[in-house]
């Protein structure tokens, strides 16, 4: 069955890209749900995605998912529960909201940026990296690597799209 370990972040408003740490989620997408955790109706997450991001949203270990706009979900704490593709036939306990399996949909926290392609995924000091997703906004700011070292030089920058910011020095092991 499916273990989720961590969930991030761990509050926002609709259409904030949460990434679910853990593992057993299987290879083939199944489904992610946000069930809330004082009697509030169980909404299917949000799994469409721009299409420069691809298809992949869904790993053996991690899951991206975006929290859904839907009437129903309030504000509120919700726990994610993960269930694998009916091939596997497994589903993550929906047991009491805890720290790994929580989240907070508030309306009132501004939408973050919404990260879901990055390539290349490494590479030494020097290589330009190109990031994909949504809500980067409009005016170039700065992108954190490793160990957060900022780069706040780019090729180019828009909403949903930043090119070709170099890996600084001092974010690489």
């Amino acid at each position: 069955d499916p273990i989720i370990t961590d969930v991030s972040p761990e509050d926002g408003p609709k259409g904030t890209y949460v990434t679910i740490l853990g593992n057993n989620f299987g290879s083939v997408p199944g489904t992610v749900r946000f069930v809330g955790c004082a009697g509030a109706p169980s909404v299917l997450a949000d799994t469409v995605f721009p299409a420069w991001c691809g298809a992949q949203y869904w790993f053996r270990d991690h899951i991206i998912v975006k929290v859904p706009d839907a009437p129903v979900m309030s504000d509120g704490i919700y726990r994610l529960q993960v269930t694998q593709n009916a091939m596997y036939g497994g589903a993550s306990t929906a047991g009491p909201c805890s720290a790994q399996n929580q989240f907070e949909k508030d309306s009132g926290i501004p939408l973050r940026p919404g990260l879901c392609r990055i390539s290349p995924v490494g590479g030494p000091v020097g290589t330009p990296v190109s990031y994909w997703g949504e809500n980067f906004g409009i005016a170039p700011n700065q992108v954190f690597f490793h160990s957060l070292v900022p780069q706040n030089v780019f090729t180019s920058w828009n909403n949903s799209q930043v090119i070709g910011a170099d890996v600084p020095s001092g974010a690489v092991d």
